[in-house]
């Protein structure tokens, strides 16, 4: 199938395609293995007295468990007293699942937070600072 013409040059539809694609992805940063979006996730603060710190749990499958050590969970961060935290380099167009704990001054945790959260990561998240 020709798309035009132009003298004695004939490009075809899938030379034009593959071209803009390429245009549109170096433009941008596309590189799908490379390609990395961000997430933030907040919650409100536990009023134990006893509170330590919080602990967010993610991976790209749902929880198992309530228990985070059973949850299935690859990934966790530690965000101290804070109640947000920012999560850099997830996938693109993956699904994430996240779940937070508190802990104690003796490390023990609670059960995982429910609902568990979740956000598919598109292409606005990877410019979101």
């Amino acid at each position: 199938m020709i798309l035009f013409t132009s003298g004695v040059k004939k490009i075809s539809i899938g030379v034009v395609i593959l071209v803009v694609l390429f245009v549109i992805g170096f433009f941008i940063g596309i590189k799908t293995d490379k390609t990395t979006g961000r997430a933030t996730v907040s919650w409100k603060p536990n009023t134990d007295t006893n509170l330590a710190g919080y602990k967010v749990y993610f991976g790209t499958e749902p929880r198992k468990s309530d228990v985070a050590a059973d949850s299935g969970y690859p990934n966790n961060i530690d965000a101290k007293m804070e109640t947000s935290v920012k999560i850099n380099n997830l996938r693109l167009f993956k699904t994430y699942y996240f779940s937070t704990t508190a802990y104690n001054a003796k490390g023990l945790e609670s059960k995982l937070s429910s609902p568990e959260m979740s956000k598919k990561i598109g292409l606005r998240d990877i410019f979101k600072k």
